[in-house]
């Protein structure tokens, strides 16, 4: 059993949908029996009009990798990010739609990660921040949003309105687990 805290980001979008948590999925994170994520490797976003889905790739604490999907089928394949063995997720920047197209009440359609080194600091801090902005962002008002902390697991809302072909990404967070699993 573990004798950490699981906490989470806001949701940033909407909570509509299929629900999916990396963290206490048993065949992902395991928790709160265990701590089997022992790290973010990798995000892949697939967009078009909205951001359609991001895949995340875990490493996990026995050595294998775990992909988790977020999201729909549509979209093209449009970032694709490797961290580095000591580079942490600590923050995603984005915006969203609300009520302002056809794909329902709330659309992700901007995303940026900030990505720290965990090995510099100070001045000489080694900071990216690779970045996608989806057809939508442009001509549309759109809300912005933060999700911080250094960022262990995701979850998320998968939805399908009726009048879409494929499902897409309604909602995403992430959490931090704080303490240490056993």
């Amino acid at each position: 059993m573990s004798s950490g805290v699981a906490v989470n980001t806001s949701l940033a979008g909407a909570a509509q949908g299929s629900f999916i948590n990396d963290l206490t999925n048993p065949s992902v994170g395991q928790w709160p029996q265990a701590l089997a994520i022992k790290r973010i490797s990798k995000i892949d976003v697939c967009s078009g009009d909205i951001i359609d889905s991001i895949s995340i790739t875990y490493e996990m604490t026995n050595g294998t990798e775990v992909v988790q999907r977020h999201g729909g089928e549509g979209g093209v394949p449009s970032l694709s990010v490797v961290l580095g063995a000591e580079e942490k997720i600590v923050a995603i920047y984005g915006r969203r739609l609300q009520n302002a197209c056809a794909y329902g009440n709330s659309s992700i359609v901007q995303l940026t990660f900030i990505i720290a080194d965990t090995n510099s600091s100070g001045p000489n801090a080694s900071v990216r921040n690779p970045s996608i902005n989806a057809n939508y962002l442009q001509g549309h008002a759109a809300f912005p949003f933060e999700l911080s902390w250094p960022l262990v697991a995701a979850s998320s809302y998968t939805n399908q309105p009726e009048n879409m072909p494929l499902s897409y990404l309604q909602g995403i967070a992430f959490a931090r687990v704080f303490g240490q699993a056993t």
